[in-house]
């Protein structure tokens, strides 16, 4: 295996996936670039380090966390590691000119979608909802230009059709970061030798994902269920799904932690109503008067 000289840029479990793809056939990166240390949701007063950072503390590569890529020092830092190329997958920041032309060979995109379908922030979660078939589900690797997820491809694979389908945000997520680590390994050596000719994708056929927030999160239980089920798959395991009720003249939030889909039938099975514990879905009707 030829020795290749790489930063990977990444943030989250996507990202950590990627990278245990990539180490487990000997490619380990020089060092990972990611986003710092942030406030915990759950308490305020402690920093948590991203699932990447982690992944490199527990592998002893060094961490790099700039605040802002187009700051001087973050250039001179990542040209000290003198990377012959960069992959990224799931970083969650913009990437300069500047720093994108800092290796040879360039940067590397995992993105988890057939691009140019579903550019932007949530490509697999689009993939679930939009009904598609797995054959129209799967993995990319594309050259980064300085424009969100249009640089041109060079490998692509669709979702094995065997898989249960649709499945769960992390259960797609794990097999699709997987499978672009595997497809790393097999085209990096000859992309570092320019035996690659990536191929220009077709912007007019581009589609594009927005950034999932809280609101999305809103069903109603007399939505279609085939909706809501795709919902509730796709929105694991944030921000989930929850509808509202009224319940002693007071409307409260119920999230549903478990649902199943039998005979074209959404049903949840465990609710978490605002300011009680877990119950099951009986327990919830019987008590809620749902």
């Amino acid at each position: 295996m030829p020795k290749i000289r790489f930063i990977f840029f990444g943030t989250d479990l996507f990202s950590v996936d990627v990278l245990t793809a990539l180490a487990s056939r000997g490619y380990i990166p020089a060092a990972v670039v990611t986003i710092p240390d942030t406030p915990a949701r759950t308490n305020g007063y402690l920093l948590q380090r991203s699932s990447a950072a982690r992944w490199a503390d527990a592998h002893q590569i060094p961490v790099l966390q700039p605040e802002n890529l187009k700051d001087d020092m973050a250039r001179i830092q990542i040209e000290e590691y003198a990377p012959t190329v960069c992959i990224v997958a799931s970083y969650g920041k913009i990437i300069p000119q500047s720093i994108l032309d800092i290796p040879a060979r360039g940067f590397l995109n995992v993105h988890p979608s057939l691009l140019p379908k579903y550019r932007g922030a949530s490509p697999l979660e689009a993939q679930i909802l939009n009904e598609e078939h797995p054959e129209n589900t799967g993995i990319t690797i594309m050259e980064m230009d300085a424009e969100m997820d249009h640089g041109a491809i060079v490998a692509q694979k669709t979702l094995d059709t065997s898989y249960e389908w649709p499945m769960p945000a992390p259960k797609l997520s794990e097999i699709l970061a997987r499978m672009g680590g595997d497809m790393l390994v097999d085209i990096l050596p000859q992309w570092v030798l320019g035996d690659i000719s990536p191929i220009p994708q077709v912007h007019e056929h581009a589609t594009y994902t927005k950034k999932i927030v809280k609101e999305d999160a809103l069903v109603s239980l007399s939505d279609d269920s085939e909706t809501l089920w795709r919902k509730f798959l796709a929105y694991q395991p944030w921000p989930g799904i929850f509808f509202m009720h009224i319940h002693a003249g007071k409307e409260i939030r119920v999230r549903i932690t478990d649902a199943v889909y039998t005979d074209g039938m959404f049903t949840p099975t465990c609710v978490l109503p605002e300011g009680k514990k877990e119950m099951d879905w009986g327990a919830f009707q019987n008590g809620y008067g749902a």
